[in-house]
């Protein structure tokens, strides 16, 4: 095969962002998990750290914020998605949906936030498999977990419109 010199080395240019894995709370069961013999603090601290810097998350003193707040927001989704039941394949375009949606375009302080932009995305994903949640359906046609959700979370009805109309202009599967 020919060199192309538009191409990345392979041998200086890792495959994965992120081609070793391992968990600081791994080691805390085989480690005293008190305190590293460099005295550093706990086994599990120590790892943590080092898994932050080999992600990127982490440099030193300074964590890469864009992609801690993609993280965080990642997570979130995921609690959502599960809570809501949504199917593997659901999870996952939501996920993708979710992460492609600027947050701060739909945002504003006391409002519009991350959690319910995620159940927003959760029920149009959801819509795709028949099953349904509007803000402005009856509850007894809307999906029930949906409903449920929402009124543990306690938006307001404005709110909950406002929010459902942006995220279904945005989303595109």
């Amino acid at each position: 095969m020919p060199y192309d010199e538009d191409l990345a080395e392979p041998l200086t240019e890792p495959d994965t962002p992120n081609a070793t894995k391992f968990y600081g709370y791994d080691a805390s069961a085989q480690y005293d998990t008190k305190n590293r013999l460099d005295g550093s603090g706990s086994v599990s601290d120590h790892y943590s750290r080092l898994a932050a810097y080999n992600t990127g998350v982490r440099n030193g003193k300074w964590g890469d914020n864009e992609l801690l707040r993609e993280q965080d927001n990642l997570a979130l989704f995921d609690a959502i998605a599960s809570q809501l039941e949504l199917t593997n394949y659901q999870h996952s375009r939501g996920r993708q949906a979710f992460l492609e949606l600027d947050l701060s375009e739909l945002s504003s302080p006391g409002s519009i936030d991350a959690t319910l932009c995620a159940v927003m995305v959760a029920a149009v994903v959801a819509r795709e498999d028949g099953r349904m949640y509007h803000p402005s359906r009856d509850e007894n046609t809307n999906d029930g977990l949906f409903v449920a959700l929402l009124s543990n979370l306690d938006y307001s009805e404005h709110l909950l419109h406002s929010c459902f109309g942006k995220v279904l202009n945005r989303v595109h599967l």
